[in-house]
């Protein structure tokens, strides 16, 4: 267990290592979340109003939602295209050892993004969070690590099909959608001051229903 887990730590870090040489994709990644935050905001002329925290929390997840797109195209297509998920297979490496890997370098890719979005947003838009800071860090990390599992595998099923880029959110939007909605209430509510154990008990629920469900098909994903 010990040593799968190491395993699955040394994909992350030589998938962040191949990443941060070029570092294309997270680029993008941080000027297009900017860019959509800066130009959303140039659409409110007056940011300090009482209803900020209804359009804010909506538009702060939707960009994290179109950003981890971007990421996801090239999570298990290096692989692929480069015929090394061949040698995977064939490799004592369980297809589940391999999937951690992936989420973990997701959850790393997107977890840099958001701490350079979040603050941006939050100045642009002059929000302050009035409630714990420590609940707004596990929400954030809990919708982050929900994004990085139903991710990792709808990217790797859309790996073997011929429209890549087409396929990634036509699976990963229904997958997220559940989420979503209660992240998007949840982050409202903290920028209230509101309570938000209703929607992270909900998260909770979908991020621990799609961590059982990807570990359940990948191997087959990955064998296929």
């Amino acid at each position: 267990m010990t040593s799968q887990l190491r395993l699955a730590w040394v994909i992350a870090a030589k998938d962040l290592r191949l990443e941060f040489k070029r570092a294309y994709e997270l680029f993008a990644m941080i000027v297009f979340a900017a860019i959509c935050v800066i130009a959303v905001s140039s659409g409110f002329p007056y940011l300090v109003t009482e209803t900020t925290p209804y359009f804010v929390a909506p538009v702060l997840w939707i960009i994290i939602v179109f950003t981890c797109i971007l990421g996801l195209s090239t999570v298990f297509v290096r692989e692929y295209d480069r015929g090394i998920i061949d040698v995977l297979r064939a490799s004592p490496i369980y297809p589940q050892t391999l999937f951690l890997g992936k989420v973990l370098y997701c959850f790393a890719l997107l977890g840099i993004v958001e701490v350079i979005l979040v603050p941006i947003a939050l100045i642009i838009f002059n929000i302050t969070i009035t409630s714990d800071p420590l609940l707004a860090l596990v929400l954030f990390v809990a919708g982050t690590l929900d994004f990085s599992v139903a991710g990792s595998l709808v990217s790797g099923i859309s790996m073997y099909t011929r429209s890549k880029l087409l396929m990634l959110p036509i699976l990963f939007f229904p997958l997220i959608v559940p989420a979503l909605i209660p992240l998007i209430a949840a982050t409202k509510f903290l920028i209230l001051g509101q309570t938000i154990a209703r929607e992270l008990s909900i998260i909770g629920l979908h991020l621990f229903t799609t961590i059982l469900i990807a570990f359940l098909v990948v191997e087959y994903v990955i064998e296929a």
